[in-house]
């Protein structure tokens, strides 16, 4: 009774390994730049960009319409809807790619395209069964901090007071207003750490794992070419404790910082950008050079 079954699975797992070479999993708070770096991304893969060294693999269990219509908004300079008349974002999302040279399948394992899987682990303080065994495979991380969240880092009381001084105000003598803990408030860095240490008790990988670091929305920071700063600075001093955390913790992750534009420029200004070539909008910034290949973190994990 029991042969044949297990004939099966060794088949079945022989079959997943060999078309499942590299899983990446996709991952990040709620509006960090997930979905439109996947809008740009799906736009080349269909549209077989010549160079690129990535290609979009079988189409197995994909959501294609949906991702179609993220991609032509994209296209389009309108925001990538988070959700869709033919899925909600909040399920989840694979994507089998190839890299050209090796021939290695590479899957894009979106768990929740809107982030609120992630949030809700630090909220709630718990995994749901299908999350913890959807990662068990995991061999990297595309991890996504945007530097347009407001709280990235904590209000200290006498930074707050400082600017009530520089603006003329009256700075209140006394604390007289205290307010219910609420996770909301909760510094985005602390979430990101607490869910990394989450992955190290849980997650049953092979240490360390690689993490492409992705700082979204990069033409804000970067506003012009001879700009100084680059990802890992940026990182360094705006969300600093997450960059101790992954500094401190070599053994655990290797990480490259990347600052990314998948928009290419604000959509409010869309005039500056709507007479490039789609793919050419792409900026993408790792150490201090300037890529236009939005493949790379994903050829550097998958390697």
């Amino acid at each position: 009774m029991w042969a044949p079954s297990l004939q099966v699975n060794v088949i079945l797992n022989f079959i997943r390994t060999t078309m499942a070479d590299k899983k990446i999993l996709f991952t990040g708070l709620p509006l960090t730049g997930k979905t439109t770096f996947i809008a740009a991304l799906w736009y080349m893969l269909y549209n077989h960009k010549n160079d690129s060294k990535l290609k979009l693999g079988p189409l197995t269990g994909t959501d294609d319409e949906y991702l179609n219509e993220m991609s032509n908004a994209w296209m389009q300079y309108e925001d990538v809807p988070r959700t869709s008349r033919y899925k909600l974002a909040g399920e989840n999302v694979s994507i089998t790619t190839v890299n050209v040279e090796s021939g290695s399948t590479v899957v894009l394992d979106i768990p929740d395209f809107s982030g609120e899987t992630f949030k809700d682990h630090y909220d709630q303080r718990v995994w749901t069964e299908d999350f913890y065994n959807r990662i068990q495979d995991t061999n990297s991380i595309m991890l996504f901090v945007s530097p347009r969240q407001r709280n990235n880092r904590p209000k200290l009381i006498v930074m707050e007071q400082d600017l009530l001084r520089h603006m003329g105000a009256k700075v209140p003598e006394k604390v007289i207003d205290f307010t219910e803990y609420d996770p909301e408030y909760t510094p985005n860095q602390v979430k990101i750490v607490d869910e990394l240490q989450f992955f190290r008790k849980f997650a049953k990988w092979r240490w360390p794992i690689k993490i492409a670091l992705m700082i979204s929305a990069w033409d804000m920071i970067q506003v012009a070419p001879n700009t100084t700063t680059n990802p890992e600075e940026w990182l360094k001093y705006h969300i600093p404790l997450l960059y101790q955390y992954l500094k401190c913790n070599g053994d655990l992750f290797e990480i490259k910082y990347y600052g990314i534009s998948a928009q290419g420029g604000n959509y409010k200004n869309k005039d500056k950008i709507a007479d490039l070539n789609p793919m050419d909008r792409i900026q993408l910034q790792e150490g201090n050079v300037y890529l236009n290949d939005i493949t790379d973190p994903i050829l550097w994990l998958s390697e």
